[in-house]
């Protein structure tokens, strides 16, 4: 009889830290386990079946088991009963355990769902002011064919749910603000906790039979989020004018998300950490800082390198567009533009990465970073849109809109962002 492949071992089905922000790792290590209960399941069956054989010919040779047949099932019995049922017990129990301890690390995390793109801002935008006016507004309130605002009409919008895809790499419009390059995840509270990585120290190499297998260390823990209240409110406006210019509701709710666009990507970049704000990527402790090089384009390069000698993937830069000016109009030794080489100003790259432009960055500052590494948090509500009337607005015919969401940001990963200085001036 052929030699029985070793069981594997249960003990060894340790659980993966899963990445808080999201699912995608709880859900890997639940496929591993499975893969392995059906590699000892599909196991058993083999050497049942090799056991089987034994007999089976023995039957169709119509004779006895000889010595060394007996023997042979005796150690299929053996291997099924005190090694691969067994290994195939422990292996579910894990699974189970494990279930319940990523379930509790989901809960912990308040990420009931995350999107591969935060996509209420920039090129949504429109999309969704078009929604929500066309949700607010009543046909047959006037009954001339024209609409009225419903006083006191309140849509929600959810960031994750848009009907565009916002896939920056394979989308050929240019992002219009780097929140869109940024994965959003939705907290079922305003404080939540998520996990923090602040080192990493690999040791994975070939270890030889017997040897202790080395360590490695990820340093990570804990860190307190909380989701802060961003609203504005627009000034009294005259329902009639509403009604008669059907595109005007359209334009003062595109203009109110993207004044909330502006206001949420400043604590990003800026927030203190103060109470009632954001900490944002610049007050992160743990990120690299880059100083200026010989131009902006190699501090650009380098401050890319400073992320991917860490393992991330450097995808983005945000940059003040003073600062994109000067480097697509920087001219070369002979007086021309020089737009050369890593500079592409049509799809906006430069060393082949995305750039994205914020006026809420100082002119003379950058940021890199590996895009998975940060996400814009928002609450089950989203953003919502209200229209209503204060004080004498009734009296006069004008209404107001009100718009606002909750938001808040978590950086996963600090050494995969870098703040760069791009000149000493």
């Amino acid at each position: 009889m052929q030699q029985t492949p070793a069981v594997a071992n249960p003990s060894v089905i340790e659980a993966h830290w899963p990445t808080s922000n999201s699912a995608y790792g709880r859900r890997l290590h639940r496929r591993t386990l499975m893969s392995t209960i059906t590699s000892l399941e599909a196991q058993r069956s083999q050497v049942l079946l090799k056991g089987q054989a034994v007999i089976d010919r023995a039957k169709a040779e119509n004779r006895d088991l000889t010595a060394s047949e007996i023997k042979q099932v005796d150690e299929v019995h053996d291997l099924v009963r005190g090694e691969i049922d067994p290994a195939i017990i422990a292996a579910k129990k894990k699974a189970k355990d494990s279930s319940a301890l990523f379930d509790a690390i989901g809960a912990l995390g308040n990420d009931e769902s995350t999107s591969d793109a935060f996509r209420l801002f920039g090129r949504g935008a429109k999309s969704h002011a078009a929604n929500v006016a066309e949700r607010m507004l009543d046909r047959s309130a006037l009954g001339d064919g024209r609409k009225a605002l419903l006083t006191g009409a309140s849509v929600e919008l959810d960031p994750g749910a848009a009907s565009i895809s916002l896939d920056i790499h394979n989308d050929p419009r240019l992002p219009l603000t780097f929140l869109e390059l940024l994965p959003g995840v939705r907290r079922e509270a305003a404080q939540y906790v998520y996990m923090q990585q602040v080192g990493r120290d690999n040791q994975a190499a070939i270890v030889p039979a017997g040897e202790a297998k080395p360590t490695s260390i990820y340093s990570a823990g804990p860190k307190q989020g909380s989701l802060q209240v961003f609203a504005h409110m627009s000034e009294p406006i005259d329902q009639y004018l509403l009604s008669d210019v059907s595109t005007l509701s359209n334009f003062l709710q595109a203009e109110m998300l993207y004044g909330l666009q502006v206001a949420v990507e400043d604590e990003v970049l800026n927030g203190d950490g103060s109470a009632g704000h954001l900490t944002g990527l610049l007050q992160t402790s743990g990120i690299q800082v880059q100083t200026p090089a010989a131009d902006a384009l190699t501090t650009l390069r380098a401050a890319a390198t400073k992320i991917e000698v860490l393992g991330f993937n450097a995808n983005a830069f945000v940059l003040n567009p003073l600062d994109w000016e000067a480097i697509e109009t920087a001219r070369n030794s002979s007086g021309s533009f020089d737009l050369g080489g890593p500079v592409d100003r049509a799809a906006r790259t430069v060393w082949g990465t995305q750039v994205t432009l914020s006026t809420r960055l100082p002119q003379g500052t950058g940021v890199a970073l590996d895009t998975q590494v940060v996400s814009v948090d928002y609450d089950s509500t989203g953003v919502k849109f209200e229209a209503g009337t204060v004080g004498e607005d009734f009296l006069r015919n004008q209404i107001r809109f009100r718009n606002e969401g909750r938001f808040g940001v978590a950086v996963y990963q600090p050494a995969g962002v870098v703040q760069i200085t791009l000149s000493d001036d």
